[in-house]
């Protein structure tokens, strides 16, 4: 593919100056997270969880097929991406941006599949604290909300309150607002830390042997920049747990990667948006994303 370099050296040059998180308001998190880097980067994590996907199946509700709720689902993850999102619908689906007051999204959960740390949320009772992510629609519940589950297979599935939605465009809000004034039910679905509903359940911190992975960074901040540069800092903002292991596999082979793209759903980080997350990351987590490790084998 043909770079456009002077295409996207304006688009760095506007983003740079359209940024209003500067590294001020994130220096505290970066000082810390220098502090405590170098402790946890060769470490395991202490007896790690093994969720027991039994229990955590028995804590998701069941859809009744004759409910009439409308029903949405909060991705704050990989599924802000529209089109990591075509691993689990059989259609595409339309988004939109929201925060959620008192959840804190961080570098927290275990993922067994490829032994990786993926992000997870949490509640808390302060409401200042939010999360960015999107409201999608889930069309057809009881199919779509089992293949949730099996995608999310160890994350506890909750409720939402709608007063604890912020939105970013008052026509979101109306659309997802007027089937309440007609008496419709509206469902707002979160897949959350399990940590928080299993009492044996233990934190969960990234590791060399279970590391962050640039790869699933990629995939999320590429479907965050869908919504704008500012949505993408937010997100990373918001995000604690960064001091963690930090795996660069983005050009590792599959069989090192932890998250590898699936190409036939469309699932490509074209150079432009390479750049345009390298920059991001690097002017928001200089250190962090200086300190990255890189697999001994890539595909470049």
């Amino acid at each position: 593919m043909a770079l456009n370099m002077a295409g996207i050296h304006r688009n760095l040059s506007a983003l740079s100056n359209a940024s209003t998180i500067s590294r001020t308001r994130l220096q505290p998190h970066l000082k810390a997270t220098q502090q405590s880097s170098y402790s946890c980067r060769n470490t395991l994590s202490p007896e790690p969880f093994e969720p027991d996907s039994g229990l955590i199946n028995k804590l998701k509700p069941k859809i009744d097929p004759n409910d009439t709720s409308r029903h949405y689902v909060f991705g704050y993850g990989s599924l802000i991406n529209h089109k990591s999102r075509l691993r689990t619908f059989s259609e595409p689906t339309v988004a939109f941006p929201v925060s959620v007051k008192g959840l804190r999204r961080s570098w927290s959960y275990r993922c067994s599949r490829r032994h990786y740390t993926a992000v997870a949320v949490k509640r808390c009772s302060d409401p200042s604290v939010k999360t960015n992510g999107v409201l999608i629609p889930i069309n057809h519940p009881v199919n779509d909300l089992a293949l949730l589950d099996d995608r999310e297979k160890d994350y506890v599935r909750s409720i939402i309150s709608l007063d604890d939605i912020e939105f970013y465009s008052e026509s979101h809000k109306q659309q997802l607002i007027s089937p309440t004034l007609y008496g419709q039910r509206v469902v707002i679905w979160l897949y959350e830390d399990p940590t928080g509903h299993i009492s044996t359940a233990k934190t969960h911190t990234p590791c060399i042997h279970c590391p962050i992975p640039q790869s699933y960074i990629d995939c999320m901040i590429s479907g965050c920049l869908e919504f704008g540069i500012h949505f993408a800092q937010q997100f990373v903002a918001s995000t604690d747990g960064w001091e963690g292991t930090w795996l660069d596999d983005r050009f590792a082979s599959d069989a090192l990667k932890k998250y590898v793209q699936r190409r036939e759903i469309g699932e490509v980080l074209v150079d432009e948006t390479r750049i345009i997350v390298d920059w991001l990351l690097e002017s928001l987590l200089p250190y962090q994303y200086a300190s990255r490790l890189r697999p001994a084998i890539t595909d470049k």
